[in-house]
């Protein structure tokens, strides 16, 4: 299990500073690993960051210490088992129990075995408490402000949306056309026999582990994007005749579907952070794009004077595929 060692030194390092960037720093840490060890170690530490505040309130159930005063790393030691032995049926309980228990530090040893075997033994009886907690932000462990603002806008549909919010998301793979097109991207899942449900409408392909496909996405073989982003892309390229300013543009995909098309548009690739900016640099390379400026500034005070057709702002929590798939935020 050591995905379960990697989790933990992963989410020591965001919680120490959640200024930190949760995907580049698992990237930076998985970057040499296999895909099955990535992608356990990627769904552990999202898992946890998406339910924090469920796995806070389940520590507070069988400790008598407050979860906000347990030191850091033993609490993030108890989200890592919480998680584990209710959210994962791929490795045993009494395992999941011993290697947290071997990563802690030594005054805690006692303390996080006895809450880990408490769990284990009551697991359906906490299971069957978490779906009877009365408060949705406490039990889809979402913020207040945005369960109240989702209960405007879904009316009774409020609980699907809360739902959907708190599972697993999918990830939306779509061919780099100066490499692959969509039937060669089909065929070449099917031969990794990558499971994949097609989007035919986005020319893009549903994936649940990204880890698998790690090999094509950095080889730029293919690359990641929400439908929810490729249809704001879309629209703009509807509406632009022939310039537009992307403001929040990296990692650069709506801009490479953008140029898809409408090759001849102009495009200011605009970031407020020049080293996520940078990444944009091997995506227009490798898409072959041509008329594509990079500029690093704050969209709230413009460095240009440019006039543009249109001025394109997809906001990182306009999607809730963005929620879903980066919950630091």
């Amino acid at each position: 299990m050591k995905h379960l060692l990697q989790a933990y030194h992963i989410l020591t390092d965001y919680y120490s500073d959640p200024s930190f960037n949760l995907k580049l720093l698992a990237n930076r840490y998985l970057a040499k690993e296999g895909s099955q060890n990535a992608a356990n170690t990627s769904r552990t530490i999202y898992g946890i960051i998406r339910k924090q505040k469920l796995l806070e309130h389940i520590v507070g159930i069988f400790s008598r210490i407050p979860p906000q005063k347990i030191d850091l790393p033993t609490r993030i030691l108890l989200k890592i088992g919480i998680f584990l032995i209710l959210y994962s049926d791929g490795f045993p309980d009494y395992a999941v129990v011993n290697e947290v228990v071997s990563a802690a530090p030594h005054k805690s040893k006692r303390f996080i075995n006895g809450i880990l075997r408490s769990l284990s033994r009551q697991k359906e009886k906490t299971r069957t408490a978490i779906a009877n907690i009365t408060d949705p932000a406490i039990r889809h462990s979402i913020h207040p402000d945005l369960v109240h603002r989702l209960g405007e806008l879904a009316g009774d549909k409020m609980e699907e949306t809360l739902d959907y919010l708190d599972s697993e998301p999918v990830f939306h793979l779509k061919p780099n056309l100066a490499k692959i097109d969509y039937p060669g991207l089909r065929k070449l899942l099917s031969d990794k026999n990558i499971p994949h449900r097609e989007i035919p409408l986005f020319e893009s392909f549903e994936i649940k582990h990204p880890g698998k496909v790690k090999d094509l996405t950095a080889g730029y073989t293919a690359y990641f994007q929400n439908t929810s982003s490729q249809f704001i892309a879309l629209l703009a390229a509807h509406s632009a005749e022939a310039s537009v300013l992307d403001c929040c543009a990296a990692p650069g995909s709506k801009t490479v579907t953008l140029k898809r098309q409408k090759p001849e548009l102009r495009v200011t690739a605009a970031d407020i952070n020049i080293a996520r900016l940078r990444m944009l640099l091997p995506v227009i390379q490798e898409n072959r794009m041509n008329n594509v400026s990079l500029l690093a500034m704050d969209a709230s005070r413009p460095a240009i004077e440019n006039r543009f057709d249109l001025v394109m702002v997809d906001a990182p929590c306009s999607s809730v595929g963005t929620i879903r798939k980066n919950p630091d935020l």
